[in-house]
């Protein structure tokens, strides 16, 4: 028997059923000689619970790892104020290996964008110039990753940055402080439900390179074929109407294939999942596309898929095994060919591999088409869908 209750069921059910408080675990390690701390001060760094605790954020700064950056000496510009912008985190959380996607929202009436950003340790002697994304980003949102290195380090621990996008001038249009947590590998301390049960995926990599992300994903050139009845300046399709190879024309254009947004809810020994899918394809259709003028029209499909399953949890490693998983059935008429079914789609697979690399960050390694993949999720404290935006 199928199992399938509403996403807003689970959303309240794993809301109350959750406690919001995240509990971390701090060790001696007075002894480290490798442990980065001001010079003036001799406190653990990753002793959090105690208030005379200071960072070099000078070290700090040099271990942030960021793409094709500019290093740049002195404090980041004063801001404009020209754009209200937002960021998809109010904390961003690292750990090592994994490097993490941030996308920043630009407001509606802003339509030029940015294509750099400023991103400062708070305290350092030096900023940095990153440019975003450019596949990634489009003219309402940017994209940037951050990465740290913690050899010389004992995680967890956290710090503060600034991030200013910044105009063709280099004057930041707008500015924000973020907490950064860098955190501990393979701490099991926590579990698929807790603090959590919500985890929203980030990004695809196929054979080493980012293939795929929310809002960022396959793009095809393709074309569409007809002709074009000149005397009357009719759209209309070639062999229907007989016309020779010589008089077909051909449009050319991009299609699209986007994942805006996956997410995993896990609710006792269930997981329930959405997945966003956003299509645009080339329309064939001579009454849609014109041949005679060249107009190309598109066929445009949001679908969202619904699946679930069930899931063991093994504390001492941190992998997460589901089994049962099923996704929503609809009949579909094509006509004289039948009625079918027709199933949502659903990413995840039994037989993948499954670990909670950090209390915040979940990766699932398989393979797609004889292509290694892996897939990365990262913890939500609210069960909203789609993306929540933060000043």
């Amino acid at each position: 028997m199928k199992r399938y209750i509403s996403v807003n069921t689970y959303l309240l059910a794993a809301i109350l059923g959750c406690f919001m408080v995240l509990s971390t675990c701090t060790e001696d390690e007075s002894a480290d000689p490798n442990l980065n701390t001001h010079p003036n001060d001799s406190t653990n760094t990753n002793n959090n619970n105690d208030p005379n605790t200071v960072i070099d954020a000078n070290a700090v700064s040099d271990d942030l790892i960021l793409q094709d950056f500019t290093a740049m000496s002195g404090s980041i510009p004063a801001s404009s104020n020209t754009a209200d912008l937002k960021l998809d985190k109010d904390t961003i959380f690292l750990v090592e290996g994994i490097k993490n996607r941030i996308r920043i929202l630009y407001p509606p009436n802003f339509a030029t964008g940015s294509s750099s950003v400023y991103i400062q340790v708070a305290g350092a002697d030096q900023y940095f110039d990153v440019p975003l994304e450019e596949e990634e980003s489009t003219d309402t949102v940017g994209v940037f990753y951050m990465e740290f290195d913690p050899d010389d380090w004992e995680p967890p621990f956290s710090f503060k940055i600034k991030i200013a996008p910044h105009d063709d001038s280099g004057t930041p249009i707008d500015e924000s402080e973020k907490e950064v947590v860098v955190e501990k590998k393979g701490d099991f301390s926590c579990s698929p439900t807790f603090p959590y049960p919500n985890w929203s995926w980030v990004y695809t990599i196929r054979d080493g390179e980012i293939e795929t992300a929310p809002g960022f994903g396959r793009e095809t050139e393709t074309h569409v074929t007809g002709c074009c009845l000149v005397d009357i300046q009719a759209s209309v399709d070639c062999i229907a109407n007989g016309m020779p190879e010589s008089e077909w024309k051909r449009l050319e254009g991009t299609s699209h294939y986007i994942i805006n947004y996956e997410e995993l809810i896990f609710n006792g020994s269930e997981v329930i999942g959405e997945l966003v899918e956003d299509v645009k394809n080339l329309d064939p259709s001579p009454s849609n596309s014109n041949f005679c003028s060249g107009d190309l029209a598109y066929i445009s499909r949001h679908k969202v898929n619904v699946f679930w399953g069930d899931y063991h949890y093994n504390p001492s490693n941190g992998q997460i095994q589901f089994t049962n998983l099923e996704s929503t059935e609809r009949q579909v008429d094509l006509g004289d060919l039948g009625i079918y079914p027709e199933y949502d789609k659903i990413f995840i697979r039994s037989e993948f591999l499954y670990e909670i690399i950090s209390c915040n960050f979940l990766m699932e390694t398989g393979s797609v088409e004889g292509n290694s993949t892996i897939r990365i999720f990262e913890r939500r404290k609210e069960p909203k869908g789609w993306i929540a935006w933060y000043d």
